[in-house]
Order: C-alpha cells, then structure tokens, then sequence
C-alpha cells in the first residue's frame, strides 16, 4: 500500500514459491467490511484461523459472513519456518522516527485467541504462547500504549 491504510493479510514465512513475503493482503475498505466484518459486543470483529493440516501444511482462513463459511485465503504453506503456528499483531513498523509524530490510529484488540489441539480449542497458555512487546519511538516513549488484558489471549494497542 502507498500510504497507511487498515489492512489484513497472512504472511507465508516458509518460502511459498521460493520467496517469504505477503500471499495475502487486502484493504479493510468497505466492501471488505461488508464480508468479513460485524459488530458483536458494540465493536467491529472479524475472525480468522490458521491451522496446520495432518500433512503439516498450514492454511489459513478467514469467516466470510456473507457465504456464511470460512473461506481460505492462505495456499497451503508446507515446509517449516521458525513459526510453529502463527502470530496476532499490529505493525508499527513504519512508525520509528520522531518525524512521524506518532499518528493516531483506531484501537485495535485481538481477543479469545485460541489453538487448536487434537480436539479442542483451548485458550493460549505460557507453554505455547510468547509475548513479544511492540517496538518503535512512539511505543517505547510512552505515546501509545500497549496493554495485555488477559494474558496469552488479550491484547490492545492504543494510540493517542
């Protein structure tokens, strides 16, 4: 994207086609709203899962309310990275220098995160989850805030 912009995307670290990089990434505009987007709780949600298949290859799927199904965004990936299962975030990382000014942004949380074991769906727990803080001159001099509500599952970047 040439500017900021509210985005989502799935990123394939083991090399699809011989190169890392994006395999997916789409503006969060309207029509994408319209799929993938609806208030539950008065907040906009999406929902999104990524497993890994009895092959070891990894999908990943987005809920289109639209269809009323999950649809796959994410070639299956099979190969290995240094990722065994996936990540939430929010990229900052354009935002590291003074001259940016650290530029307000809409809240962004991810909640409920879960991984799917043989059966079940339980919560992310300190044996299968890492905290990795957020980075970059706006989070580290206190401009934004970066809270995590329920550990291993809660998580909300604030800006001003």
């Amino acid at each position: 994207m040439a500017t900021t912009a509210h985005a989502h995307g799935f990123w394939d670290h083991c090399g699809f086609d011989g190169a890392t990089g994006w395999q997916t990434f789409e503006g969060m505009d309207a029509t994408w709203k319209g799929k993938y987007v609806r208030v539950l709780d008065g907040e906009e949600r999406y929902f999104t899962e990524a497993y890994k298949d009895g092959s070891g290859c990894a999908h990943g799927l987005l809920y289109n309310f639209t269809l009323g199904l999950w649809e796959e965004k994410l070639t299956p990936i099979c190969g290995n990275s240094g990722f065994a299962t996936g990540w939430t975030m929010w990229e900052s990382h354009y935002l590291m220098d003074v001259a940016q000014r650290c530029p307000a942004f809409p809240r962004v949380r991810a909640s409920g995160i879960q991984i799917y074991t043989v059966s079940a769906w339980p919560a992310l727990t300190t044996s299968n989850s890492t905290q990795l803080g957020p980075y970059g001159l706006c989070w580290t001099n206190g401009t934004y805030n970066f809270s995590v509500s329920v550990p291993n599952s809660d998580w909300t970047a604030l800006t001003p």
